[in-house]
């Protein structure tokens, strides 16, 4: 199968499977038409009331308070950015993305030639496939259509229940041990129980390096759909509270 019909399938997967899990668009989509821009100086109310203790190797974390810290720093960082890479099928798709993190939540895709480019703010979302941007539209033309079932992906992954209910499917979690990535140190972080059936995939061999911040560093798992697509996804995170100003396509 060629990389270009794999990659609308693999990157619903990777979004749905590991953007949702690792939290990076923590914040319910709103209704908004203009340019979102977000930093450190802009993030939304603090949640410092969570409780989130330093990681030490050995340590376990339940899914619920693994959820809440991941959350709490991720919006309190505002934005960030990406890179993804997908092995599917013998195929690697890569993506770039940066992100904001608050009301309203904005993500900024681009992929390579496979994939295109996608743009989503609050409730609008737009699809550059080979004949130019296309908006969301699931009551529109076939482009349109398949825009809207693109956008949709990175619309629910974006609902900050749904990252909790992800994270939190796995009970507990144990840190494993320091690493680094990208020059950063961090923490790892593996679910003790480290499978997953869901609905419309299977997540297995899931890990997270997360700073003293709890701020994503990486994430990667792997999943496979019950047609049995199997993708290995790898997220690596910088630059979390660096303002990123995300556009409607013109």
């Amino acid at each position: 199968m060629r990389a270009r019909r794999l990659a609308p399938a693999l990157l619903a997967l990777a979004s749905a499977a590991v953007l949702a899990l690792s939290a990076c668009t923590p914040t319910t989509p709103s209704s908004s038409s203009g340019t979102s821009t977000r930093g450190d100086d802009a993030a939304a109310e603090d949640t410092a009331s969570t409780v989130c203790p330093a990681l030490e190797e050995g340590d376990r974390i339940s899914g619920a308070d693994l959820s809440a810290c991941v959350v709490a720093a991720t919006e309190k960082a505002g934005s960030g950015a990406a890179t993804a890479t997908v092995d599917a099928l013998g195929s690697r798709i890569a993506a770039s993305l940066t992100f904001t993190t608050t009301d309203p939540t904005s993500v900024h895709l681009v992929g390579d030639a496979s994939i295109g480019e996608i743009i989503l703010i609050g409730d609008r979302g737009w699809l550059r496939d080979p004949a130019g941007w296309i908006e969301a539209d699931p009551n529109g033309d076939l482009r349109a259509i398949s825009a809207s079932g693109a956008v949709s992906t990175l619309k629910t992954v974006a609902d900050p229940s749904a990252n909790a209910e992800y994270i939190a499917q796995f009970d507990e979690w144990t840190v494993t041990g320091p690493e680094t990535v990208g020059g950063a140190s961090g923490m790892r972080v593996e679910p003790v129980e480290n499978r997953r059936d869901l609905d419309t995939v299977v997540i297995s061999d899931l890990a997270f390096v997360l700073d003293a911040d709890y701020r994503p560093l990486s994430s990667a798992g792997r999943s496979q759909t019950p047609d049995g697509v199997q993708a290995d996804t790898l997220f690596v995170y910088r630059d979390w509270g660096v303002p990123v100003t995300i556009a409607p396509p013109v």
